[in-house]
């Protein structure tokens, strides 16, 4: 999988992740949704009576990039 988290005043810094899926486990209690929802919608998730599933996944590389060039993590 890979993800990219963009800085949101500077679309060109940014940290990108790669990896894979190491386990999927149910979110029995609603737990990692819930925290998702709230954080997006400010409630917790609607849909209680829906199945949800959590990846955890191990990162097997990053990067991290700011304008021009690499990031320097005390650039900021």
């Amino acid at each position: 999988m890979a993800v990219t988290v963009l800085d949101r005043d500077d679309w060109g810094r940014h940290v990108s992740l790669l990896g894979r899926v190491a386990a999927i486990d149910e979110d029995v209690d609603l737990r990692d949704i819930d925290r998702l929802a709230l954080r997006y919608t400010g409630g917790p998730f609607r849909a209680r009576d829906q199945r949800r599933f959590s990846a955890r996944v191990a990162i097997d590389a990053w990067h991290a990039w700011a304008g021009a060039g690499p990031w320097a993590l005390s650039s900021r």
